[in-house]
């Protein structure tokens, strides 16, 4: 097994921190090493290939939007722009 898999692993805080865990692993592996991580994780998290390697590809990666700094971490994809990228 590749995946590292922390305690509580079916809550969402859970998949947060497989994901968290496995982010580094997976940017550094070879292909054959990310077929077999994103297949493990498919089958631990039932989620899609495609969300989870877009998911550990964001994972620390440091967004821009409107002069605003925004981490792009798991949770950071859904949280709300601040109100003052919408000061006009």
């Amino acid at each position: 097994m590749i995946a590292s898999i922390p305690k509580e692993v079916y809550s969402l805080e859970g998949k947060r921190a497989i994901i968290k865990a496995n982010a580094s692993r997976y940017k550094q592996a070879t292909k054959k090493e990310k077929t077999l991580l994103l297949n493990e994780l498919c089958t631990i998290l039932y989620w899609t290939r495609s969300y989870i390697a877009r998911l550990l590809r964001g994972c620390g990666k440091v967004v821009y939007f409107k002069g605003v700094r925004f981490l792009g971490e798991w949770d950071s994809r859904f949280s709300s722009i601040p109100e003052e990228a919408y000061s006009t």
